[in-house]
């Protein structure tokens, strides 16, 4: 009787991933060529498998899911009687946008824009669905710490950076979570994200954080020792901080003018 199709968007948020290091590696594979080469993948070797169910029942952790609005197949927001709702605000004929000359019939060049309006919407809503975790933002503010003391460097040669590069003072770190949080607030309360009740409190969440996610890797993404924070695995680092991408939080957002979010800067970073 009501034979609509609506997508509903539903976003899951987590302190961490397994095959972290694979993907990660495997993405900087395929968009560097050359300039990055892959290791062995993390995720078929069985001691780090079984390392991880250990970790995994002996720690604890979370999955944040928030249903999102749903849409229609175009991407349009619907109302609670399933009407689609126009970006004017009325309500509109789905079946009008499916006519062709009085018809109603498939049209594959219509129906592939169509797919890819849909798309967008499906990214926009990914956006403004998600869940920040206390992780993720430790991720980001850590690598734009690092980014700032190497400005000039390219990503595959800022992955490279050595072990004592990799290290900055505790309160300089804190510094950029503090800005961070200031952006992340101020984006929920635009309604561009939403952030977990671990931001209660500026300490509880950096370490709680930090802790999350040293959980599941034999490197340390993010690790403090007394004044001291540095990481053991740039890639790593990288594929947490990417959960924040999208966002123009970065703190050369400002530059970044004609790119689009979720594209490469002119250095190879996702913006």
């Amino acid at each position: 009787e009501k034979p609509n199709v609506y997508i509903v968007p539903m976003v899951m948020s987590y302190h961490y991933v397994l095959e972290a290091g694979s993907l990660i590696e495997d993405y900087l594979a395929e968009a560097g060529k050359h300039r990055f080469i892959i290791t062995d993948d993390e995720s078929f070797q069985p001691f780090k498998v079984a390392n991880f169910f250990w970790r995994l029942f002996s720690g604890h952790s979370k999955i944040s899911v928030r249903i999102g609005k749903p849409l229609d197949v175009f991407g349009n927001l619907v109302d609670e009687e399933g009407r689609s709702i126009g970006p004017n605000g009325t309500t509109i004929d789905p079946k009008a946008w499916l006519t062709t000359r009085g018809a109603l019939k498939a049209d594959e060049q219509r129906d592939r824009e169509y797919t890819l309006r849909l798309g967008g919407k499906l990214v926009d809503r990914f956006h403004r669905e998600n869940t920040v975790l206390a992780s993720h933002a430790v991720a980001f503010a850590y690598f734009e710490t690092l980014r700032k003391q190497y400005p000039g460097l390219d990503l595959y040669r800022f992955l490279r950076l050595s072990s004592a590069q990799r290290s900055n003072p505790k309160e300089r770190f804190y510094h950029e979570c503090m800005e961070l949080e200031t952006r992340l607030r101020r984006r929920e309360r635009q309604g561009e994200l939403h952030l977990s009740e671990e931001f209660t409190n500026f300490e509880t969440w950096v370490n709680e954080g930090v802790r999350q996610l040293g959980q599941m890797h034999e490197a340390a993404v993010i690790k403090i020792a007394e004044d001291t924070v540095s990481t053991d695995d740039m890639t790593l680092l990288y594929y947490y901080r990417n959960r924040l991408a999208g966002y123009g939080l970065s703190v050369r957002a400002d530059e970044l003018r004609g790119i689009r979010m979720g594209q490469h800067d002119e250095q190879g970073f996702l913006a």
